[in-house]
């Protein structure tokens, strides 16, 4: 990324590479070239994200994986096998990321239900529905009524809200669309943050860490 990108949840991600990396260097690469592969004779290759939404953005980095030669012989070989792992994902999102060319298995921690999935009846979906189109068209992402790529999705990190989510939850506030959300530019107020569990809102990674009992991972955490 260049200076002064702005950098949401992936960051977050990178980080818990990072740290599982240092705390087993024997066991995993952290964004290793071909070169550091083959020389440690790397036998999987592991995807991480925190949410696959509509899928699209797992989708293009599994193609720009693909696009590498090497690793397509190898794959072809049964020498790597590739994975996705996620915190949670759509079934919308899932699907797509596993028609990648390169047929990764998927595992999430939970399941992320779009409005469309809960379990209510249509005379509540279909309102809820037409209202976040209705309002979105007042936000500043009236194109993102439905979330991106009219994924519907519910989910809010303690960190930031996905673009995934309705617009009229997120959508900036502009000088054309004065428009209030509860998570201003995606971000999640103090506020807000209070209805996380406080070890999540506190962000302590070392303490969930140890009650999960990975002493030797939250030693790596700085």
């Amino acid at each position: 990324i260049g200076r002064g990108s702005d950098i949401g949840s992936e960051a977050y991600v990178a980080a818990t590479i990072r740290n599982i990396a240092r705390a087993s260097p024997t066991l995993f690469l952290n964004h290793p070239t071909t070169n550091e592969m083959r020389s440690s004779q790397c036998r999987t290759i592991i995807v991480v994200d925190d949410l696959i939404g509509s899928g699209r953005r797992t989708q293009k980095f599994l193609e720009g994986i693909w696009t590498d030669s090497t690793i397509r012989s190898w794959s072809s070989l049964k020498y790597i096998r590739i994975f996705v792992v996620a915190f949670a994902g759509t079934k919308r999102g899932i699907k797509r990321v596993q028609k990648a060319g390169c047929q990764p298995k998927v595992a999430v921690d939970r399941m992320c239900p779009t409005i469309y999935e809960l379990p209510w009846p249509k005379s509540i979906r279909q309102p809820i529905d037409e209202l976040c189109i209705r309002y979105g068209r007042r936000t500043s992402k009236r194109n993102f009524s439905r979330g991106y790529d009219k994924t519907m999705a519910t989910l809010v990190f303690e960190h930031s809200c996905p673009n995934n989510v309705p617009a009229i939850l997120w959508a900036p506030t502009t000088s054309n669309f004065p428009w209030i959300p509860i998570f201003p530019g995606r971000s999640v107020e103090n506020t807000e943050r209070n209805v996380f569990p406080p070890e999540i809102a506190r962000r302590d990674p070392v303490s969930v860490l140890l009650e999960v009992g990975q002493k030797r991972l939250s030693e790596a955490v700085v």
